[in-house]
């Protein structure tokens, strides 16, 4: 499966999520630009309270069990998407947390116990904010394919509209991201 729609700017940056499925590997690389520099993007995937904000639909569909975004550090949460229905939720741990850079983290969905994806994602300024790029190695390209086909686009571009739209809150509300402090400084 080959997935690949373009759709930057005149500037080339990414304004909806960019999902690649290169043929002959087990990989989704996803590419989406936003008008933020690194350290507010990066702080956005690393500090809890912000992550929460952007990654489920709404704050009270995502329980977050555990999130210690450093090095070796373990994250867990649940979504509550179906009222009524049980919880689905993912785990996984932190292997490489740079500050502003990259994180490398292993991902894995509880309903599929053992099939562990490596992500490493990338924040590089470019064009006036930042370009995140995240490499996802899936375990085969059959559960490659069968993410892609289970929604992971719209999930990720919903998302990361979600985010787009908390970072130039923040800018537009005149208080700039705070800087990293005490226990969120120290973890980097």
């Amino acid at each position: 499966m080959t997935t690949n729609e373009h759709s930057t700017d005149n500037a080339g940056r990414y304004r909806e999520a960019d999902v690649e499925a290169p043929p002959g590997t087990a990989n989704i690389i996803v590419r989406r630009s936003f008008s933020a520099e690194p350290p507010e993007v990066f702080k956005a995937f690393t500090v809890e309270e912000l992550f929460a904000q952007w990654t489920a639909a709404t704050p009270e569909a995502i329980e977050i069990v555990r999130f210690d975004a450093r090095t070796g550090g373990e994250w867990q949460y649940r979504l509550h998407v179906v009222p009524g229905q049980p919880p689905f939720g993912f785990r996984g741990v932190f292997h490489e947390v740079r500050r502003d850079q990259r994180i490398v983290q292993t991902f894995e969905f509880d309903r599929a116990p053992g099939t562990v994806t490596l992500s490493t994602t990338l924040f590089e300024a470019a064009a006036g904010g930042t370009l995140v790029t995240t490499i996802s190695a899936m375990p085969s390209e059959q559960h490659r394919d069968q993410v892609l086909d289970a929604g992971m686009r719209t999930g990720a571009d919903e998302g990361y509209r979600r985010l787009e739209s908390m970072l130039a809150d923040n800018r537009t509300s005149g208080s700039p991201a705070a800087p990293l402090t005490g226990r969120d400084a120290d973890r980097m």
